[in-house]
């Protein structure tokens, strides 16, 4: 007799689909403990890139992990001091500059677009608490740094077994698929956050140099926020003008504010809205479309960190799909009009 149970297919997707769903419920309510992780991971892989340079130099492996440790660290520290200072010093003159604000409000075109609900509350300070929310936010990343510190020392040295780990799980011949992956993976998080970074300074330089000019208090604040706020896409650098234009309208004219807000417009148009989507949409292989919901996506899962990562995290998840002929059609989804052609002339190729 034969005990064969047909199980139809529609089963198994349903089976596929809820593993899926229960895992993204669990990320989501495993935040706290998945997004320190995660940073880390992504911030030791970055490292491993100059750690391996120092490496093809002849320089000890650990001597050359100690160094760039040392550097990211001392980078980190210092750029945490400037914010911490900055903060001290804005926060000690926050109620003059409510004041200030309240003032320039009253009886000003500016004054008659604020909302009738807010001037009936006659509190107007909610304006400037906003900048101090703003900057609250970011110093609260700040102090999650040496956490985050700590797990990338451990993990990057962890990084060094996985190809030994890989050979023992897989074998010397199944590791060969899993190494390649892990060093596009590699490859491409480096290569992202490098071009990130160098777009971030550029940024947060040119917003010091302008707002200098102009005569901003707490130029490099400022600067430093957006700095920060640049590594998430499209948004990021809008989010980091508010509190700095709203800190000019309360303490300057409104030549000062429209030279500010120019400022902004005009670094953000040229890197944020030509260069940076040119050359990471082309180097990431994602299309735009898709960074803009990703952005949306791992926001919602991962709370306001999934905006920095959320490139990252797509681009390995295309990475995963791509490996496995059974889902590669997502990665076409989540890929530029490139991919979509390299997929057409394949079948053709194999059709004929």
């Amino acid at each position: 007799m034969d005990s064969k149970v047909n199980v139809p297919l529609n089963f198994y997707q349903i089976v596929k689909w809820a593993s899926i769903f229960i895992i993204i419920a669990s990320m989501k309510a495993a935040r706290p403990i998945v997004l320190p992780l995660l940073l880390a991971l992504f911030i030791s892989i970055t490292l491993s890139l100059p750690i391996s340079y120092l490496v093809d130099k002849k320089i000890n492996r650990t001597f050359s992990t100690i160094i760039i440790l040392l550097v990211f660290v001392s980078s980190v520290y210092l750029i945490g001091d400037v914010i911490a200072k900055n903060i001290e010093s804005f926060a000690s003159n926050l109620p003059e500059y409510k004041v200030m604000l309240a003032n320039k409000l009253d009886g000003t075109q500016v004054g008659d677009l604020i909302s009738a609900e807010f001037k009936n509350n006659n509190d107007k300070s909610k304006i400037m608490s906003l900048i101090f929310k703003a900057i609250g936010a970011t110093q609260k990343i700040i102090g999650q740094v040496i956490f985050i510190t700590i797990l990338t020392l451990f993990m990057i040295f962890e990084l060094e077994l996985f190809p030994l780990k890989f050979n023992a799980i897989f074998g010397p011949t199944g590791s060969i698929g899993a190494k390649a992956n892990l060093e596009l993976i590699t490859k491409n998080i480096t290569r992202y956050l490098g071009i990130k970074t160098i777009s971030s300074v550029a940024t947060g330089l040119l917003i010091y140099i302008f707002l200098k000019i102009i005569g901003v208090d707490y130029a490099i604040l400022w600067a430093l926020i957006a700095f920060l706020f640049n590594y998430i896409p499209n948004i990021g650098s809008m989010i980091a003008a508010i509190p700095a234009l709203v800190f000019v309208l309360a303490t300057m004219d409104y030549n000062s504010f429209f030279l500010a807000g120019m400022t902004f417009l005009f670094v953000n148009m040229i890197i944020g809205s030509f260069i940076e989507p040119k050359i990471l949409g082309k180097g990431m292989g994602l299309s735009t479309f898709i960074v803009f919901l990703s952005l949306m996506f791992w926001g919602w899962l991962l709370g306001p960190v999934g905006f920095f990562l959320s490139i990252p995290l797509t681009m390995v998840l295309k990475i995963i799909v791509a490996s496995n002929p059974a889902s590669s059609y997502f990665a076409i989804l989540l890929g530029t009009k490139e991919d979509s052609l390299n997929a057409i002339n394949k079948e053709k190729e194999e059709m004929g």
